[in-house]
């Protein structure tokens, strides 16, 4: 702490007696001089220091002291000394602790004179070293660009004030000001010029700090201010009219976007003399000036004249700025003068191989890719060796809804100018061989007069076919309902020949939430041993909860043979579950190894439910196993998970699929689980050794402050490896876990001040586990912190209270809505803020924890707290009757423990407070707490 040391001029005394003048044997008289002190103004946390002279006029030895002093004032030796005839110099101190006139009378008893005591009037002023600065914003300013905008400084003070300012935070680096010191007379006025040069698009902030003196809290301002820029977008890019028959006009509409932040003035808008000639622009809106986030349309088009040259012509919009003069973009436009353009689809028919007598049918699209006109289809035919295995039919409309296939020459010519001709070719082979053909549709186009489409086709004798479809049944199982799910079948080809099928479809009868999604649409072959992917699509938009059913259906061998059938199904719900991974993929595996895979069920609906049981399919192989790992059986609420263990162990070399059922009781229906795996006749080797885990270094941090855990693991055979972590030992009062404590890099979040180690366990398919552990250090933050917890469990709240909100033993002080701080009006995370002292937000406090039916912990911070006032700290015992309870408190001053023989207490009344004790923070060196003790009953 500085020294102010105020010489007070003493006033020379003259002898009131000649040199030769005897001094009186008796008891004399003590004289002061000055007969009263003025220290003047002394800051807070300084000291002012005056001097009196005392004078013995006696012949006897005489003794001074301070019998009584004024509050803030003190003085130094205690007793003063005087010889006979002598002077002496006494130091008074005053030491202001508010800020303000400080006063009274200094009552000093003589022992050996005559006058038994002196009274000396002392009186001094408390000097505050405040400064107001408010905050300043810059607004949007071009990059590049530099703003100087002034930042008014006032002095809350009545003495000089020196100020030491520094820019700090990351993007101070955009900010200057014009001086780091200023001098300040009493309650002066003046201002900082702060520059702003963004060199980046986007919000800068910065913070402004000044000090007042060395030891001095630090005042903080903020400044902002954004970098802008100018930024013009078009909508297209650029435009294609396509072809555009000559003496027609196309249009479209061009729409420009300010992107950017600052207003934009286009000076004109105009089509390039040098480009094409037949674009136009409506550029009648410009000049004008667009805001930030404005657009304009206007229409271009493009209109070639009757007799324009088929060639295509190409030009550009160009955008001016404010002087018409200078060129900003340009949207380039084309556009080709054309007519009618025929074109055929397929261009090729193949019906492949098809059983004899078997009639199959495609169709061959005639449309106009040009622009409308006079164009016709006149004839229409099939020719060609194989032509009589051919039947040609057109389409022609009844009405709007309803439609009939005729024979070409009914319906010809037509018109495809501004419509589409169908023409459907049917095939049926009575006999095996190759049929080769061509389908001919003639024009009155004098471009495209005649399209020529082959049309093959293959009919071939056929024979029962061996088949079996796996798994049987094509089940969806429990999905939520107004999701999209796909799953499939297999059709395996036992037997020793091909085998052909045909018309796969889903019945009309059937539920019509489900859809074909990958199945053949036109015949095909399955060669022995081989096998045919059929998949399902399910789009569930009805009621929930209600079975939906169908059958997916097939012809095959010879027509007439009875078609083959899978049932669908699957149940819409209002349960969301969402199982992970599925399906599983065990890969290739020695026979006889087992391989485990945890397999998560995650809820992520707004309905808990139970989960039960987990089993195989019928259909699956002993190979496969499931069994419960975390969580089954019980509830799964909302954003929950539960963990199921699958294994896979092959028995014989080849591949294997399962399905497992996944149960929950709220439900008909379960989650269905694929699992997929094959075996070799490899050995085990490194699959068969143990992992090795990896940790993190040590870290430390803040309580509330989240870390990262960036474990993993090292498996010999380079399996996969699940993770675990826990927390294998920590403060006392802490509830912290991991926050995923299944993946190998998770977080974690200290709540208590202290020591923690973290364990993480690595496991690899075979149930081999690897451990290793992480060392984390949380530290309070650096001003004033208090921590709470407590035992049994129950609703316990932690208050603390500004001295303006009344003595702490006054049971309404606790709730003050404006200087108590706790639950209703001081939780960060829910809106709540508190303003005390200055106008910094870094003495307000915060209530970073609330925790209602736990064991705590809950916590209160200051970052930068007062040093003129204490802060009284409470706890209230908000609803738990589980008296008695233990309440434990720990109250850091700079990251130092200030309260450690003091802080347990006990609560045994519900509503109850209990006044724990008061903390005084002068420094992180010099802070203190005092206990208390007082319990307020309801």
């Amino acid at each position: 702490m500085r020294s102010l040391r105020w010489l007070v001029v003493l006033i020379p005394i003259l002898a009131a007696c000649s040199c030769e003048e005897k001094i009186s044997a008796a008891a004399g008289d003590v004289v002061a001089t000055p007969q009263s002190l003025d220290f003047g103004g002394v800051f807070l946390g300084e000291e002012g220091e005056a001097e009196v002279v005392f004078r013995n006029d006696g012949r006897t030895h005489v003794t001074l002291s301070a019998a009584e002093l004024p509050p803030n004032f003190l003085v130094k030796p205690a007793n003063l000394e005087i010889a006979p005839g002598a002077t002496a110099n006494w130091t008074f101190i005053f030491v202001p602790e508010v800020v303000g006139a400080a006063a009274g009378e200094a009552k000093l008893e003589i022992t050996g004179a005559k006058n038994k005591e002196i009274l000396l009037p002392l009186q001094g002023v408390g000097l505050a070293r405040d400064v107001i600065v408010e905050a300043l914003d810059f607004g949007l300013v071009p990059i590049g660009e530099e703003r100087t905008l002034p930042l008014e400084v006032k002095s809350g003070s009545e003495g000089v004030l020196s100020v030491e300012m520094t820019l700090t935070g990351s993007e101070s680096s955009a900010y200057q000001i014009n001086t780091s010191r200023l001098e300040l007379g009493p309650n002066e006025t003046t201002t900082v010029q702060v520059t702003f040069q963004p060199q980046v698009r986007g919000p800068h902030v910065a913070r402004l700090l000044l000090k007042t003196c060395a030891d001095c809290q630090e005042q903080s301002v903020r400044i902002t201010g954004q970098g802008a820029v100018q930024e013009l977008r078009p909508a297209p890019s650029s435009i294609d009219f396509g072809m555009v028959t000559p003496g027609n006009v196309k249009t479209r509409n061009l729409k420009v976007t300010n992107t950017g932040d600052l207003p934009v003035q286009i000076g004109r808008v105009g089509l390039l003399p040098e480009g094409g000639p037949d674009f136009h622009a409506d550029a009648t809106a410009f000049p004008m000036e667009l805001a930030a986030g404005e657009s304009v349309s206007f229409d271009v088009s493009f209109q070639p004249p009757q007799d324009a040259e088929y060639i295509e012509q190409a030009n550009a919009v160009q955008f001016y700025a404010a002087d018409a003069n200078t060129p900003i973009f340009n949207v380039p436009v084309t556009g080709r003068p054309g007519g009618p353009n025929l074109g055929v689809f397929p261009e090729l028919i193949d019906f492949g191989q098809q059983p004899v007598n078997l009639r199959v049918e495609n169709v061959v699209t005639v449309r106009n890719f040009g622009e409308p006109a006079a164009v016709r289809i006149v004839a229409a035919r099939l020719e060609g060796p194989g032509a009589a295995a051919y039947t040609l039919q057109m389409r022609r409309q009844i009405g709007e809804d309803a439609e009939e296939w005729i024979a070409p020459e009914l319906g010809l010519p037509a018109d495809v100018g501004d419509a589409v001709a169908n023409f459907k070719v049917s095939f049926r082979g009575t006999a095996p061989g190759d049929y080769g053909a061509e389908l001919v549709i003639s024009t009155d186009d004098d471009e495209d007069p005649e399209f020529r489409i082959p049309v093959t086709g293959n009919a071939r004798e056929t024979g029962p076919c061996s088949l079996q479809v796996r798994p049987g049944t094509l089940r969806f199982g429990l999905v939520a309902n107004g999701g999209e799910y796909t799953r499939s079948v297999n059709v395996q080809n036992t037997g020793v020949d091909d085998c052909l099928i045909w018309d796969v479809r889903l019945a009309a009868n059937g539920s019509p939430f489900f859809v074909t999604a990958g199945v053949p649409t036109t015949t095909t072959l399955i060669p022995a041993g081989g096998s045919l992917p059929l998949a399902v699509r399910f789009i569930p938009q009805g009621l929930a909860d209600v079975r939906q059913e169908s059958t997916l259906s097939f012809a095959h061998s010879t027509p007439g043979t009875p078609r083959m059938e899978i049932p669908v199904s699957g149940l819409p719900s209002r349960y969301n579950l969402e199982v992970t991974p599925n399906p599983v993929m065990f890969g290739a595996l020695p026979i006889d190894y087992r391989s485990n895979v945890n397999v998560t069920v995650s809820n992520v609906g707004s309905f808990a439910v139970n989960m039960v049981s987990g089993n195989k399919t019928t259909e699956t192989s002993a190979e496969f196993g499931i069994q419960p790992a975390l969580g089954v059986p019980g509830p799964l609420a909302e954003g929950g998970q539960a963990v199921y263990q699958v294994s896979y162990a092959p028995a014989e070399a080849g591949g294997d699929n399962g399905m497992f059922e996944l149960w929950i009781q709220e439900a008909t229906e379960p989650l269905l689980l694929d699992a997929r795996g094959s075996g070799t006749d490899e050995e085990c080797g490194e699959l068969c050794a143990a992992p090795q885990a990896i940790c993190p270094g040590a870290q430390t941090t803040n309580v509330n402050n989240q870390i990262v855990l960036a474990g993993s693991g090292s498996d010999p055979a380079g399996d996969s490896l699940n993770c675990t972590w826990r927390v294998a030992s920590g403060p006392t009062g802490s509830r912290a876990a991991p926050d995923n404590a299944a993946q190998c890099v998770t977080t974690f979040t200290p709540d208590i001040v202290g020591d923690y180690v973290m364990e993480l366990t690595v496991t690899d398919p075979m149930g081999n586990t690897g451990t290793c552990t992480a060392d984390v250090h949380a530290n309070p933050f650096g001003g004033l912190w208090v921590e709470m917890y407590w035992s049994p469990a129950g609703d316990m709240d932690l208050h603390m209270l500004h001295p303006n909100a009344g003595s702490g033993t006054q049971r309404a002080s606790w709730t003050d809505s404006s200087y108590a701080c706790f639950y209703a009006n001081c939780v960060t995370s829910r809106g709540g803020t508190l303003a005390w002292d200055t106008s910094s937000v870094n003495d307000d406090p915060s209530l970073d924890r609330d925790d209602i039916p736990g064991t705590g912990p809950e916590n209160i911070r200051i970052n930068q707290p007062s040093t003129t006032h204490s802060y009284a700290v409470g706890f209230k015992n908000f609803s738990n009757s589980n008296t008695p309870i233990t309440v434990t408190y720990n109250v850091y001053c700079g990251g130092a423990l200030v309260n450690a023989a003091n802080n347990t207490f006990t609560s045994t009344t519900v509503s109850e407070f209990i006044y724990v004790g008061d903390v005084q923070y002068a420094s992180a060196a010099a802070c203190t707490f005092t206990p208390n003790g007082t319990v307020i009953p309801p």
